[in-house]
C-alpha cells in the first residue's frame, strides 16, 4: 500500500468513524511524508492531522454525506487529494439506442475549433442547456471556474459544489468519450478543454451519464460556483431593473421558457434557459444568448420578457453582498417528522440578531444529493416563519425555488430580535443550511427552546368505531388531564387531535372527570374533520381535572394517534404545565373487569341480577341498552335485608356513557343484587334481540355476575 492509497484509507477511518485505529496509521503516514517530497501529499496529511487534533465535526459531517448513490464523493481540495480516485466507474455511458447508434466509437477527448473563439455550444444530444448556460455566464463574466487537477494521462480531479461542500472531489476519465466515426464527440463545443473535463464532473454527479433529464441555471450556477441562486417569476422585474443588477457586476442571469411551446415564438425551445450575456445600451434591453447556438442572440424587452419567459434565474456573488456566512447540517426523518401533520414534530430553528440594527441575512436551504436526477423523486423542501398559532394549517411555501432543492429566504432582522423558523420536507433527506450577514452578533442554530406543548402518542385498541352520538361513544381513548397552578385561575388552552391518514375523520370532546355518563360535554362540537381536528381556545380552570375523549366518525384508517395540548400562544414559559395520561375508564378504572350481555325478559320491564363477592368490595357499575331511547333505572339492595345501598329515585335519560352507579361500596355482604328497569309498559311488544344491554362492571376485587 503506497503512501497516498494508506492516506485515504485513514481518512476514511477518521472522518467517516470506520476504525478508531487511526491515530497509530497517522503516526506511521507522518513518518513517511517525513521522508517524503510530495508536496501534495505532505499538505493533506497536515489536514487531516489538524482535524484529528481538533476533532473537527463539521468536516466529520461532510464526509458522512458524500455519498450520491453508488458513488463517493468526499471534500477534499483537488490539489490535496492525492492521485487516486474515490470511485471505480468513471466512464460515462448511455442508454439511448439512438446516441448508441450515431456515437459508435470511443476515443479520447479533444477540444474543438469553432468560429467564434472563447465561445462555447451545447451539444443537441445532451439535454444540460441550464450547465451550458452557466458556463457560458461563467466565461463571459469572467467567473473562476472549479478547480481541476490533472492527476493522470487521461484523468482528473474537479472540485464542485454540492451537499454542504465547494470542495466535493469529482474525477473523470476522458480517455473514453462516445464519438462519431467523423470523429464528432458527444461533449460541449468549446476550444478549452477544461469547460468539458467540467461537463463530464457534472454530468457525473447530477445523472451518472450522457443521458441529463434536464434542469435549470440556479442549480447548476450553484453547482459550479457557490453562489446564492434565486428565481423569480419573469414578471417580477422590469427589464430596467434587471440591468441594474446586471450592471452591479455580481449579479449573474438567465431567462427560462416554460413548457408551453404554442405561445412561443418560433426561434425560442420550450423548457430552455437561455443566458444573460450583455445589455443593448441604445434599445435598453437584454441580450440573451441561445446555448445551441453561438451566433445567435436576442433582444430582451418587458414585453418579450413577460410574454415568452416563465421565469429569471438571479445568482448573486455572494461574497459582495455579505462578510460573514455560517452553515449547519441535519437530516430530516420524513417517517418521523411528516408521521403527523403538526409544526411541533418538525425541525426548527432560531435566527438572532444581537446587534444594534437592522441586520438584511439571506438564508439558503440546500437538499444534499442521496441519488442522481433522473431517479424520479421530487422532493418538496422548505423553510418557513414559525407562525404565532402553530397549530393552524400548514400552507404551500411562498417563497423559493422549493421543488428543486434550493430555497432563499431574503430577510431583515430587527435590532436585538430573533425569527424562528421550521424545516418541512417530503421525503427524508440530508440538508444544509446557508446562512449570509454581516454582523459577527447574527447567529443561526437549531431551536433548543421547549416549547410549552404537551403531547401524547397513542394507539387504538380496537378497530371499531364509537362516533358521537353512539351508546359505546364511552370505549373511545381517554386522557385525563390538569392544569397545574399555583392558584385556581381560568385559562384556556388549544387541544389536537392528529392521525397519520388522511382520510381518517375526527373529533374529540372535553368533560369534567367525574362525569361518567357523558352527558354534559364543555363545548360541544359535533363536526368531524379529516387527519387534523382542532379545539383552539377552551376555556377551563386550573387544577381541575378534565378527561377527553377522542373519537372516529367510521372504522380507524390509523394506526396511530397524536394528543396534543397547548397555551393559546408562542409563550415558552406561560404560569402552568400540563399533567396528561391515558386513562381506562369503561370500567371506571378498576382492576377487575367483567362484562355481559342481558336480555329484558318477556312480560317484564325489569331485570333483577344477585352479585357475589368473596370480601369487602368497592364496584363501578354501567348500564348500556341497545335502544338508546329508554328511560332507565337502577338500584343495588342488599341481598338479605333489601335495604336500598345505593341507586336512582327516578327513571334517567340513557346518555354517551350508558347509565352510571359510581361507587357502590359493598360491606359485610357476600351478595347484593342490581335491580334494573326500564320505564315502558309490559307486553307492549316482543322482545328482540335489540331489547338487551351490556352490563360491565369494575371492582377493587373480583365480582361474579350471577345470571
Amino acid at each position: 500500500m503506497d503512501g497516498w492509497e494508506a492516506l485515504n484509507v485513514v481518512r476514511r477511518w477518521f472522518y467517516c468513524g470506520e476504525s478508531k485505529d487511526y491515530a497509530k496509521a497517522l503516526e506511521n503516514l507522518s513518518v513517511e511524508a517525513s521522508k517524503s517530497n510530495d508536496v501534495a501529499f505532505i499538505g493533506g496529511l497536515l489536514q487531516l492531522k489538524r482535524d484529528s487534533d481538533a476533532m473537527n465535526t463539521k468536516r466529520k459531517l461532510l464526509w458522512l454525506t458524500s455519498k450520491v448513490e453508488d458513488r463517493f464523493y468526499p471534500p477534499l481540495e483537488a490539489d490535496l487529494a492525492g492521485p487516486l480516485q474515490w470511485n471505480h466507474d468513471i466512464v460515462l455511458q448511455s442508454k439511448s439506442d439512438k446516441i448508441l447508434s450515431i456515437y459508435c466509437l470511443r476515443k479520447a477527448l479533444v477540444a474543438d475549433t469553432l468560429t467564434s473563439p472563447g465561445s462555447i455550444q451545447q451539444s443537441r444530444d445532451i439535454e444540460n442547456c441550464s450547465f451550458v448556460a452557466s458556463m457560458i455566464v461563467i466565461k463571459n463574466q469572467k467567473v473562476s471556474l472549479p478547480l481541476i487537477v490533472k492527476v493522470g494521462p487521461y484523468k482528473y480531479h474537479v472540485n464542485l459544489n454540492f451537499n454542504g461542500s465547494n470542495e466535493r472531489l469529482v474525477t473523470v476519465d476522458i480517455s473514453s468519450i462516445p464519438t462519431t466515426k467523423r470523429g464528432k464527440q458527444l461533449a460541449v463545443l468549446s476550444e478549452d478543454l477544461n469547460d468539458k473535463i467540467i461537463e463530464l464532473a457534472y454530468l457525473q454527479v447530477t445523472t451518472g451519464s450522457y443521458d441529463c433529464p434536464g434542469s435549470n441555471f440556479a442549480i447548476d450556477m450553484f453547482t459550479l460556483t457557490g453562489y446564492i441562486p434565486e428565481i423569480v417569476d419573469a414578471k417580477r422585474y422590469s427589464v430596467k431593473k434587471l440591468i441594474e443588477f446586471y450592471r452591479s457586476g455580481f449579479c449573474y442571469m438567465a431567462i427560462g421558457t416554460g413548457d408551453n411551446s404554442g405561445e412561443l415564438e418560433n426561434s425560442l425551445i420550450k423548457n430552455h434557459d437561455y443566458p444573460i450575456v450583455g445589455i443593448n445600451e441604445d434599445s435598453c434591453t437584454l441580450l440573451a444568448r441561445d446555448t445551441l447556438d453561438v451566433n445567435t442572440t436576442t433582444d430582451i424587452d418587458d414585453m418579450c420578457l413577460a410574454k415568452y419567459y416563465k421565469q429569471v434565474y438571479l445568482v448573486r456573488k455572494t461574497d459582495k453582498l455579505f462578510s460573514r456566512k455560517s452553515t449547519l447540517h441535519f437530516v430530516y426523518k420524513s417517517d418521523k417528522y411528516n408521521k403527523f401533520k403538526s409544526i411541533f414534530d418538525k425541525p426548527k430553528f432560531v435566527l438572532r440578531n444581537g446587534s444594534q440594527g437592522m441586520e438584511p441575512i439571506w438564508i439558503l436551504l440546500e437538499t444534499n444529493l442521496q441519488c442522481k436526477n433522473n431517479s424520479g423523486k421530487n422532493n418538496i423542501a422548505y423553510l418557513k416563519k414559525v407562525p404565532k398559532n402553530p397549530f393552524i394549517h400548514m400552507t404551500s411555501a411562498l417563497e423559493g425555488a422549493c421543488e428543486i432543492g434550493l430555497q432563499l429566504l431574503k430577510l431583515e432582522l430587527p435590532s436585538n430580535s430573533d425569527l424562528r423558523l421550521f424545516c418541512h420536507s417530503s421525503n427524508t433527506a440530508h440538508f444544509t443550511i446557508h446562512t449570509f450577514f454581516n454582523s459577527g452578533l447574527v447567529t443561526f442554530n437549531r431551536d433548543s427552546s421547549a416549547y410549552n406543548i404537551t403531547s401524547l402518542q397513542f394507539s387504538r385498541t380496537t378497530q371499531e368505531n364509537y362516533p358521537l352520538g353512539s351508546l359505546n361513544y364511552f370505549r373511545n381513548p381517554t386522557f385525563k388531564f390538569e392544569l397545574v397552578h399555583s392558584s385556581t385561575v381560568e385559562t384556556s388552552v388549544h387541544l389536537q387531535l392528529l392521525s397519520e391518514t388522511p382520510h381518517d375523520l375526527l373529533n374529540l370532546s372535553v368533560f369534567n372527570f367525574n362525569d361518567h355518563t357523558l352527558s354534559t360535554p364543555l363545548l360541544c362540537n359535533t363536526d368531524y374533520t379529516h387527519q387534523r381536528y382542532d379545539k383552539l381556545h377552551t376555556p377551563l380552570i386550573t387544577n381541575t381535572t378534565y378527561k377527553i375523549v377522542c373519537s372516529t366518525y367510521s372504522e380507524p384508517l390509523s394506526q396511530e394517534y397524536k394528543l396534543v395540548v397547548a397555551p393559546p400562544d408562542d409563550t415558552l414559559l406561560p404560569p402552568f404545565k400540563c399533567d396528561i395520561q391515558q386513562v381506562f375508564l369503561e370500567y371506571g378504572g378498576y382492576n377487575y373487569n367483567t362484562e355481559q350481555k342481558i336480555q329484558w325478559r318477556t312480560n317484564s320491564n325489569r331485570v333483577v341480577i344477585p352479585l357475589s363477592t368473596a370480601t369487602n368490595n368497592i364496584c363501578f357499575i354501567r348500564i348500556v341498552p341497545k335502544n338508546e331511547l329508554l328511560l332507565i333505572r337502577c338500584n343495588v339492595f342488599d341481598s338479605v335485608t333489601h335495604r336500598k345501598i345505593c341507586g336512582n329515585d327516578s327513571f334517567q335519560r340513557v346518555s354517551a356513557g350508558g347509565i352510571v352507579l359510581e361507587k357502590v361500596e359493598i360491606y359485610g355482604h357476600p351478595s347484593v343484587t342490581l335491580l334494573i328497569e326500564k320505564d315502558e309498559p309490559i307486553g307492549l311488544r316482543e322482545p328482540s334481540k335489540a331489547d338487551s344491554f351490556s352490563l360491565i362492571i369494575g371492582s377493587h376485587h373480583k365480582i361474579t355476575i350471577d345470571v
